[in-house]
């Protein structure tokens, strides 16, 4: 995260380099810091063609967190905000099975297929989406895909 750090140290007000930390604390599991990052990447920026990344940051840290209404609702919005984005809708999908929404989940499982018919959830992560470091944190990621429906 090195480089990431020194593209902040060098111009605050660049929203991709928040953004891109965003992402890699939430892979690495620390909530607090990918949503803080990710929402200032929004701040920079609101307007941004980017901004659905942004909130898809907050929805991979609020998933890993097991705050699964919060990534359920967040996904939504990046769905809402990128239709043709799939891995927007696996979140969403993940984050609906976890949160006992059915209908959602087999929708966004749908979705996603009519995007990438080759898509199942041994391929979605690591492949597809990045993978969480932590194991704990990965596998219940394909768990709720394998929940949502997501086929083999």
């Amino acid at each position: 995260m090195s480089n990431y750090h020194a593209a902040n140290s060098l111009n605050q007000s660049y929203p991709t380099a928040h953004a891109d930390l965003a992402e890699q604390y939430a892979l690495l599991g620390q909530t607090d810091k990918a949503v803080s990052e990710a929402n200032e990447a929004i701040r920079l920026s609101p307007d941004d063609l980017m901004i659905f990344w942004r909130y898809h940051y907050i929805a991979v840290a609020k998933f890993v967190a097991g705050d699964d209404v919060e990534a359920f609702e967040v996904s939504r919005k990046v769905v809402r905000l990128k239709p043709g984005f799939v891995r927007g809708a696996l979140y969403l999908a993940a984050a609906a099975a976890a949160t006992d929404k059915p209908q959602e989940a087999t929708r966004a499982i749908y979705h996603c297929l009519s995007q990438m018919p080759e898509l199942s959830f041994t391929n979605a992560s690591p492949g597809f989406a990045p993978r969480y470091v932590q194991d704990r944190h990965h596998q219940r990621f394909p768990d709720m895909l394998r929940k949502a429906g997501l086929p083999a």
